[in-house]
């Protein structure tokens, strides 16, 4: 992947939360939403071979190895300094990690999952099109990004001027791709494309040293809203797709 698409947290990985293995015990909450998705979907009794692309450090796939001891998990991520704190952490012995980007990843699995990874991408084609080569026939692409229902795309980019290690560099994390749009480029070549929001019951506060990081608000009804540093509405849409 060319440096330009690279997300801040690629960049400067010590910023962020990834190297540190206190976060395996506190799962987000769209991770509740793609495991009761594969609840609904799949005999998860099964050995099911999965891949998580884009782990970071394996806190989904802690999340899922405690959930389905009997599955084989597997995480890609092009930075080394999460692989190596996902191979440290003894709760995720067995599980099997590896330092790649995207495009070199190789091999087929039931179930391929990316979390929080399209929106780095203002097109969504070439990146979809991996993730589907990886996943068997009759298996499933699970993808949570901010997909809009509305047919309009939305291209991000914003520069944290807040700290010097990333002041001046423009980046692509947020951006958001129609559904209709996914729908007419893929639905000929699979069975089935699905949307659904992830639903959020915490309480985030806002970090001030870490701008661009989300916290909560409540809507009118309600409904809790993450807001990022951008000012964007940043609450994921689970996109499954059965090929």
């Amino acid at each position: 992947m060319p440096d330009n698409r690279r997300s801040m947290y690629q960049r400067h990985p010590e910023l962020y939360r990834y190297t540190s293995s206190d976060r395996y015990e506190n799962p987000k909450e769209d991770f509740k939403t793609i495991a009761a998705a594969l609840e609904q979907r799949l005999d998860t009794s099964a050995p099911l071979s999965v891949a998580d692309i884009g782990c970071g450090n394996g806190e989904l796939l802690y999340y899922l190895h405690r959930r389905f001891p009997q599955w084989q998990l597997h995480g890609y991520d092009h930075t080394a300094e999460f692989i190596e704190t996902a191979k440290a952490f003894p709760g995720l012995a067995g599980v099997g990690f590896e330092q790649a980007d995207l495009y070199d990843i190789k091999g087929k699995f039931d179930v391929v999952i990316a979390t929080c990874f399209l929106s780095l991408f203002p097109e969504f084609e070439e990146p979809v099109e991996k993730l589907l080569s990886l996943c068997r026939d009759g298996g499933y692409v699970m993808a949570t990004g901010l997909f809009n229902p509305h047919n309009i795309e939305v291209r991000v980019q914003f520069c944290d001027n807040s700290r010097p290690e990333t002041a001046g560099q423009w980046n692509t994390d947020f951006n958001r791709h129609s559904q209709r749009r996914i729908r007419d480029h893929f639905s000929d070549a699979v069975e089935s494309i699905d949307f659904q929001d992830c639903t959020y019951d915490i309480e985030l506060p806002h970090d001030p040293a870490a701008p661009i990081h989300v916290w909560t608000v409540k809507d009118e009804q309600g409904r809790t809203l993450l807001i990022n540093g951008a000012w964007q509405i940043a609450n994921q849409t689970l996109m499954v797709i059965r090929k």
